[in-house]
């Protein structure tokens, strides 16, 4: 499937302030299960320098910075992406995958540690996780989808448009969570079964008939997070807690991490006495037939208006 896409951040200042050196992750990846056809990133007002870079996690940054004073920042990211992956479960497991605790050996222990440290989890957390893995006869598999479909499943699903992840052990108290939440609370959980994990920030591109993609009120949409988990013989897969599924062709991931910080769209900050900032958000995310040659995907979104 190609789908054109629209991401738009407007930062407004209460006056004119420096911006300070800004790191940008708004360009989806290319890999196995998706491909980025074109990607355009308009800045306004155009910076005095500009860099492109992979950060430690493989995912590509834009650097930008700024030499005058600005009472606002406008960034417009735009692209067209195939997503690739219609069957979700197109992977045979390894022997070493088919129960937990896996069996790593010394090279894959080494790079996954990060995505394995479950850091400290409460008792109450450790045990919502343990109660799913022995509903799933600890398979990896059958453990790590079921643990996706039971936070779906007994958990509201709530919009919080800012503010860091709840902890763990608030999401499960409250029974309730935004994406981020809930991908946080899974992350815990998967880790401290022994299955690697790590965030995800994305897009999610909701079929009309699936209530579990938790539609938006509106025709736009916001930024989605959810979880991959590394299989032997899968490699990184994406599960959403959120929808209680192995992600396909209807997601669109931009970065991953161990946790939600290094995957945030955007970082920076600016120097103004007593300034205050404001930041709007557009995204907009529609099907189409194939990329058009003669027409950016902003121009062809706007005409889908």
């Amino acid at each position: 499937m190609y789908l054109a896409l629209q991401h738009t951040l407007r930062f407004r200042y209460s006056q004119p302030v420096f911006l300070e050196p800004m790191q940008l992750r708004l360009r989806p990846r290319s890999d196995g299960s998706q491909q980025v056809e074109s990607f355009r990133l308009e800045v306004s007002p155009g910076p005095a320098g500009w860099s492109e870079s992979v950060d430690l996690h493989g995912n590509a940054v834009s650097q930008i910075w700024f030499d005058e004073l600005h009472d606002g920042l406008t960034l417009a990211a735009s692209c067209y992406v195939r997503t690739r992956r219609e069957n979700p479960f197109d992977f045979l497991l390894e022997h070493d995958a088919q129960q937990l605790p896996m069996t790593l050996d010394f090279e894959h222990a080494r790079v996954l540690a990060a995505f394995l440290d479950a850091g400290d989890i409460r008792p109450e957390v450790a045990e919502f996780a343990e109660t799913i893995a022995r509903e799933n006869d600890r398979r990896p598999l059958d453990t790590a989808l079921g643990l996706a479909r039971s936070i779906s499943e007994r958990f509201d699903w709530t919009t919080r448009p800012s503010g860091p992840p709840w902890r763990p052990e608030e999401t499960l108290d409250r029974g309730e969570g935004s994406c981020r939440d809930l991908t946080v609370l899974y992350l815990a959980c998967a880790r401290k079964l022994g299955l690697p994990s790590r965030f995800v920030s994305g897009y999610q591109h909701q079929r009309p008939d699936d209530a579990k993609a938790r539609p938006s009120e509106d025709a736009s949409h916001s930024l989605h997070a959810w979880a991959e988990v590394f299989l032997p013989g899968a490699g990184w897969r994406g599960i959403d807690p959120s929808a209680g599924i192995l992600t396909a062709d209807h997601h669109i991931a931009v970065s991953a991490a161990p946790g939600p910080v290094g995957t945030m769209p955007t970082e920076g900050s600016f120097r103004g006495t007593e300034a205050t900032s404001d930041l709007e958000t557009s995204i907009r995310i529609e099907p189409v037939d194939e990329p058009d040659e003669e027409a950016t995907p902003g121009e062809v979104l706007a005409e889908a208006v």
